[in-house]
């Protein structure tokens, strides 16, 4: 692969915290755009990327892929957004003063209906993950990591990478990391705050975590008592999702959080996109400002899901 696209992949990596399975796509991307606009050529440039045309872009590239390989718009506009991972990239480095990736319109196709789980539907889940929860450690965990899940928004790499010297018990104060590598954690940090309602629970899970003797500080283990993996996560939910008759994956429940939290009401899109983390925040720059813990903690105690365990003190 040329020089290029191994810096900005290494950047992507070491800075921004991507995870393998995205580098593996950005990297496929970037060898066939780089086949139909420069020839496959070993030593392309980021001045002659800076250089294209749109125009260029759209005919030599994304166009032939939709006429010669039929490829639908959902993988078009994935490369486009590849492409603007790059241009931004190159912007930040000074090769270019326009993202042209920014440029090109997004392929439409037909849109899918999503299937909308509700606020009731993940009490529901939730409920029935904690009747099982004391039959073994393995329940225990998979109850509490589907509720840290939709409490806090936190992507999967960051669930990952979550030690437990990152959470405190007392305050339910939570240093996030987005990435982990070999056991050292690198990339953007920041605090998110678990609703105080859930405290007892946090309590209830590191109490028997802690009895667990293990070499690992992960906060969630996986059957074999190693640090968790994206695949140890994707089947976990895969497995709760078809005995509770639903579809979950970790972004759902990432988007379960943002709209119970956005929807009660109490606070501002602005606010919640500051909890996750979002690098994003085009809909809210206007009325962006620094984040404090009061903000923080105010979004924590703001998801509708866990308002009917106000009453709730049983352990």
């Amino acid at each position: 692969m040329n020089n290029c696209y191994k810096e900005f992949l290494g950047y992507m990596k070491d800075v921004q915290g991507v995870d393998n399975k995205t580098l593996v796509c950005y990297e496929k991307n970037l060898k066939d755009f780089n086949e139909y606009i420069f020839g496959g050529k070993a030593d392309t440039t980021f001045e002659e990327i800076a250089n294209l045309k749109v125009s260029e872009i759209q005919t030599k590239w994304l166009n032939r892929l939709k006429d010669e390989k039929g490829y639908k718009s959902n993988t078009l506009n994935n490369r486009i957004i590849t492409l603007t991972r790059l241009y931004t990239y190159m912007v930040g480095e000074n090769y270019t003063t326009v993202n042209k990736g920014k440029l090109i319109p997004h392929y439409k196709g037909d849109k899918k209906v999503k299937k909308e789980i509700s606020t009731d539907d993940y009490i529901s889940l939730l409920e029935e993950l904690r009747k099982n929860r004391d039959k073994n450690f393995t329940s225990l965990r998979n109850w509490f990591m589907v509720e840290f899940f939709l409490a806090t928004g936190l992507r999967r790499a960051e669930i990952i990478a979550l030690d437990i010297e990152d959470v405190n018990i007392l305050t339910g104060e939570i240093k996030v990391t987005r990435k982990y590598d070999e056991g050292v954690k690198f990339g953007k940090e920041r605090i998110e705050y678990l609703p105080e309602i859930l405290l007892d629970d946090l309590h209830y899970y590191l109490s028997r975590r802690l009895d667990i003797e293990i070499d690992s500080d992960a906060f969630f283990i996986s059957t074999h008592k190693k640090r968790m993996c994206a695949s140890n996560i994707n089947k976990l939910l895969n497995k709760i999702a078809d005995n509770n008759g639903m579809k979950i994956h970790p972004h759902m429940l990432r988007a379960g959080f943002s709209s119970n939290t956005i929807n009660s009401g109490r606070v501002e899109s602005y606010e919640v996109a500051e909890a996750m983390g979002h690098s994003n925040k085009t809909t809210t720059l206007n009325y962006y400002h620094k984040s404090n813990t009061e903000v923080l903690k105010k979004v924590a105690n703001s998801n509708m899901i866990f308002d009917k365990r106000q009453d709730d003190n049983v352990i």
